[in-house]
Formats: structure tokens, sequence, C-alpha cells
């Protein structure tokens, strides 16, 4: 069977490009061997986020007594919101097999190999797909360790982790970024004893310093413990499972019932023969231009294969840029901006320059921050200290970033993003009206800041 555009994988990055192929009058084949919808769907932010709403409910009645509510013997049924999380994934993984029929996309649930250059061979069916322009979207996968207790059943990668319930009371993840950020927020709020073991000198280390140690705080209020600076050794089992790790050129061990492995992901590119015709890899990732072109011109590769930003808005965003390039269609030279979000219970969310991102570069910059409890809406919610950094050139007087730690952060933050994607002026950004009583007055509340206009924030002299 030929194809314009045949696309391997069918996660954000490659259901995206088919149904942009498509609308665009391509001929066009998706093949995915495991479920459509990708790592975001099946085992990423859906199935996590689905998680963490049932265990900030809990957590939140469980505080009720704050609030006048009184909730005797709560409780909660983890089989329970592991089958609500399974609904609302597969759900969602109709949604796209239901876009990808109306759009008119030929889809072969098969698992596909390069013969060639321009063809590829699918194991189940034994067909051969000729495709004038083939992409690679075939996203990673949870990253495993080698170290003594690895096989031990008390042993679990995230994928793991968002497959089955696991029924532990002490939990003990090795890394602090994200993943194991979430992870730990979400086992917290079940009341489980949570410990974080993280090389760095402080979780989430590429995050803006105040907002990283910000989340910290939180996490330790919390009850979790943060183990940084501390090298993972091994994981052993006498009478009780017991994890050993170095820190302050000790050793030290910890009794927990499971070890979470959060260390990343690598990308799925061992089965597809990318050395039958020479496609340049770089520690598993595959190697692309900036526009997506792999070494073979009408080769390209998205998402997290590709080793870059792994975020599914950003697959997503390169799955309809690849299209564009293949039908050539102008693009805009313009650097796209990439929002970042984390969901813990208070949020993270930034974009743009960091103050060491802009220092490191020596741009003349100004911070401003915006405290939340001013703000009604928030008040309500949460009494957390919470904020919000802005970041304004001192030249332009347009805003180049912004981190946000706050309830809400996830959605507010495209506010800033569209503000210096579009570089819109702050005497342009402070005539927009936001409505009474919500969390996004503050948005408007920081560009008034930066006037010094602001109403509601406490005058600095």
């Amino acid at each position: 069977m030929n194809y314009d555009v045949i696309v391997i994988g069918g996660g954000p990055a490659g259901y995206t490009a088919a149904i942009r192929a498509s609308q665009k009058g391509l001929k066009t084949a998706l093949i995915e061997k495991n479920e459509l919808g990708g790592t975001c769907l099946n085992l990423g932010c859906i199935p996590t986020k689905s998680l963490l709403n049932a265990s900030k409910l809990f957590y939140t009645m469980k505080q009720g007594n704050k609030l006048g509510i009184q909730a005797e013997q709560l409780s909660y049924n983890l089989f329970d919101i592991y089958n609500k999380k399974d609904q609302v994934v597969q759900k969602l993984v109709d949604g796209v097999h239901h876009l990808i029929h109306t759009n008119q996309i030929d889809f072969y649930h098969d698992h596909a190999s390069f013969i060639n250059e321009h063809q590829l061979q699918l194991q189940k069916t034994k067909q051969t797909l000729t495709g004038e322009y083939i992409i690679i979207a075939t996203g990673s996968q949870a990253r495993t360790l080698p170290f003594e207790g690895h096989h031990l059943p008390n042993v679990y990668t995230s994928d793991d982790v968002l497959k089955n319930p696991i029924h532990a009371k002490r939990i003990c993840i090795i890394g602090g970024g994200v993943i194991g950020v979430e992870f730990a927020d979400f086992y917290s709020d079940l009341g489980c004893e949570v410990s974080i073991i993280e090389s760095e000198r402080q979780i989430l280390s590429t995050l803006d310093r105040e907002l990283s140690l910000s989340v910290a705080t939180y996490l330790k209020k919390k009850g979790v413990t943060l183990l940084t600076n501390a090298q993972f050794i091994d994981n052993t089992k006498e009478n009780n499972y017991t994890i050993r790790y170095q820190a302050n050129e000790a050793i030290h061990t910890l009794e927990t019932d499971a070890l979470i492995l959060a260390i990343g992901r690598s990308a799925n590119t061992a089965s597809l023969n990318l050395e039958a015709i020479g496609i340049t890899t770089n520690n598993g990732f595959i190697v692309t231009s900036q526009t997506h072109q792999t070494n073979f011109p009408h080769i390209y590769s998205i998402g997290d294969v590709s080793g870059a930003i792994q975020l599914a808005h950003v697959a997503s965003r390169q799955g309809k840029t690849c299209i564009s390039h293949i039908i050539k269609e102008p693009l805009k030279e313009k650097e796209v901006l990439v929002p970042y979000c984390i969901y813990t219970g208070i949020e993270i969310a930034y974009v743009g320059f960091s103050e060491q991102m802009a220092k490191d570069q020596a741009f003349p910059t100004k911070t401003y921050k915006i405290l939340m409890n001013t703000n009604g809406k928030h008040f309500i919610d949460t009494q957390e200290r919470s904020f919000i950094k802005i970041l304004v050139h001192d030249d332009t007087k347009k805003i180049i970033g912004a981190q946000l730690f706050c309830k809400q952060a996830t959605e507010l933050v495209s506010y800033f993003t569209m503000a210096i994607q579009l570089e819109l002026s702050i005497d342009e950004l402070k005539e927009i009206i936001f409505p009474h009583p919500t969390i996004s007055e503050v948005v408007g509340e920081s560009f008034e800041t930066i006037l010094q206009e602001a109403i509601h924030q406490i005058k600095k002299y």
C-alpha cells in the first residue's frame, strides 16, 4: 500500500501529525502497536491527573473540619480510584480512534520496522507499506536502573504505578523530578509515609530556585521526607525491604514497602530497525534538525523519541510543524515558547526566562513578585504561601518570563505565555478586565504591579 505520509506511533505527536496530514489532503496511514494516545493518555498525563484528582479530594475532605465540615470514618478504595482512571483513559482513547476514523486515516494496530528508507514491514500482517514521507513518533518508556535488588517484587517503574494500584504504607521514590514529585504528592495525600531520594541538592533542580524551595517546603509540611544530595545504592529483602543510600559520605538505610523508580524516560527505538537504513541516534534518541528531519530529509522524528522536551503539548506542536514543512507551508521563524506545568496540590508553572537564566545571559531585568494571599478566591481555596514572579526586560519593558506557585497555576500560565509570545506591552495588558472573584484576577494585578499601580499589593518603599 502506498501513502503520502506514514506515521509510526499514535501518541500526541503521531496522531496530531496524522490528522493534520489528512486535513491537508495527504493520503495518510497511522501505525500503533499498543493503544492510541501514547504515553500521555495511557501512562502519563491523563492517568496521573485522574489519580491526583481523587487524592486531592480525599486530602481536602480530611481537612474539612477547617471549613466546618465533619467527615466521619473517611476512607478510600484504591481499586475504585484506578477503575475511574481506567474509565477516563478509555473514553479519551476511544475519542482518538473516532478522530482517526472521521479523518479517513488508515489505522494499523501493528508493529512496524524499516525495510528501507521508504518502506515499512508490519509484524502481524506481514504487509509492506510505502511512504513518500515517514514520521517516527514512537515515544518513550520509563527508564530502569541496574542495581542489586532490582528484581524484587517491591520495585516499580512509573509505568507500573500507573497500570495497577500499589498497596503500601511506606513508599520510597528514586528521583525528585516532576514524575517523582507528583507521585509523592499523590501517596502523601492518601496518608502514606513517603520519601524521595534525589542526587541533586534540591528536588526539581532545573526549576527557578524559589519555585523548587517552595515545593520542597510544601511537601515537607505534608510529611514527605526529602533526601537530597543522596545516591541510591541498592534494595534488599531480609525481614523487611531495606533501601541503602549514600549521603554526607555515609551509608544510610531506609525501610520501605515499595520502591518507585522515577528517573526519566528512554526512547522507543529498539525495534524499528533504524540501523538497517542508518538513521542517526544519540543515546538511543533520534537526532533531528530544527525542522524535525532526520539525516534522511523525507523521514521525520517528533515527540519523546527525539529526546527534546518531553511534553505532550510540545509533541503535538511538532506534529503540526513537520506537516507544514512537508507541504511547504511558510513557517514562522520566531521561537515558540513552551510553558511547563507540575500538578502538585499547590501547582507549579513557568514560561520564558527565570531569574538565573536572565542573569546568565546578562539580560537587564527587574523581578516583580505578587503574593497570592490578597486574592480572595485563592485565599478561600488555600492559605498556603503562594506567589507569582514576573521578569520584565529593562529596555523593552515587556515580560520575558513568569514563575507561578499557586492554585490553578497550570491554567494561569497561558496568560503569560501569550503576553510573551505576542510581545504585548504592559500598557496593553493592563487594559484586560478579569472577572471577580477569580484567581485569574491576580494576573491583572501583576500587570498593574509592574506599573506600580496595583490596588491590592502592599507598596514597597
